[in-house]
């Protein structure tokens, strides 16, 4: 994903812009497979004039360090 201003998606919206997240949410059952994770799950696309990377997903997991490390 890509863009001219710097955009944010979340939840369902997030899932449906990045394929291998698909398997997060189960169409038959209408439900998240981990309860919860849609609501906190979001995307920032920023622009890029180098080009020279067609996406690139980070992934932040805040709370699972202390901050003590």
């Amino acid at each position: 994903m890509h863009g001219s201003k710097h955009t944010e998606l979340s939840g369902y919206n997030t899932m449906r812009q990045l394929p291998f997240m698909k398997a997060l949410y189960d169409k038959k059952l209408k439900t998240e497979r981990f309860p919860g994770l849609l609501q906190n799950l979001s995307i920032k696309t920023s622009p890029s004039t180098a080009k020279n990377f067609p996406n690139m997903v980070l992934i932040d997991t805040p709370g699972l360090a202390d901050g003590g490390l």
